[in-house]
């Protein structure tokens, strides 16, 4: 969210949304109903990009029907930890963008070259 409010664009608010869960509780659980396909994108694309945001890989897991004609069931997005690529193209795009703030602002000021690893939840889950 910017410091003006939410943004206009309701995917990338959920994929905020996300990230800020799987930040604080480690794992992002919501109710969908499987015959909503659109549903079912949206929640894997703003979890994949959540992910991305984190440097991390997601998965999520779709839970069985509550009931034979029921079509609701829970879509839990957890983070997989990674060291992999995504989180090197994540630091690395990282240090571009330092490096090109510190030039826009005439700074030669530098900060640490490696990135803190993310904290692992407080909660423990599953």
């Amino acid at each position: 969210m910017h410091a003006d409010g939410p943004t206009r664009d309701p995917q990338w608010d959920f994929t905020l949304l996300i990230r800020a869960a799987l930040e604080t509780a480690g794992e992002y659980a919501v109710e969908v109903d499987t015959r909503d396909a659109q549903a079912l994108v949206d929640i894997r694309w703003a979890a994949r990009q959540a992910g991305r945001l984190m440097g991390a890989v997601v998965k999520v897991d779709l839970s069985s029907h509550y009931g034979h004609a029921d079509s609701i069931v829970t879509a839990t997005v957890r983070r997989i930890e990674s060291d992999g690529p995504e989180r090197l193209i994540a630091e690395e795009g990282l240090q571009r963008l330092l490096a090109s703030v510190l030039v826009a602002q005439g700074t030669t000021t530098r900060l640490p070259a490696e990135v803190p690893r993310p904290r692992r939840p407080l909660i423990a889950t599953g």
